[in-house]
């Protein structure tokens, strides 16, 4: 009974599914999802951007984007180039910091540089959180974006 046959199945059309295949797998790693992905990444670091704590402004101003693809997969980044950004993203736990470093700060906001190093001191710096926030907060827009754009390239309707 092993080798006996039980039923058989016969593919028709297989040719126009493999051309069908290939047109989505090139749709899928082409410059119309990158272009879905740069939108995407673009939404997400304005909220960074909006979200970002406000002093002088080089915060927001230094946050970036890019979009990378290599053979198997996109990859959105936001990034900042300014130093205390992780610090002010992620919190810090309680440690004495250079009071030179925040004298002009704060003299901008009405204190002083020992003042605020003491409250650091003591709590150290709280995070903000405004990279995740934006990402939690722009989701539902992200996936609705990249799930459009990758219907669209599985339809051909691109």
């Amino acid at each position: 009974m092993a080798d006996e046959v039980l039923f058989t199945v016969e593919l028709e059309g297989t040719e126009e599914l493999v051309d069908y295949l290939k047109h989505v797998d090139i749709g899928l790693s082409g410059p119309r999802l990158v272009e879905a992905w740069e939108a995407a990444v673009g939404l997400v670091a304005e909220k960074v951007r909006e979200n970002a704590p406000r002093d002088l402004g080089y915060l927001a101003a230094g946050i970036g984007e890019e979009v990378i693809q290599d053979a198997e997969e996109l990859l959105g980044i936001i990034f900042s180039d300014t130093f205390y950004a992780p610090f002010q993203e992620r919190g810090t736990d309680a440690y004495f910091p250079n009071l030179e470093a925040l004298e002009e700060w704060a003299e901008r906001h009405g204190t002083t540089a020992y003042a605020v190093a003491l409250a650091i001191a003591g709590r150290g710096i709280i995070p903000l959180r405004f990279f995740e926030d934006a990402l939690f907060n722009s989701e539902d827009q992200v996936v609705t974006l990249i799930g459009r754009v990758t219907g669209e390239i599985i339809e051909q309707g691109y």
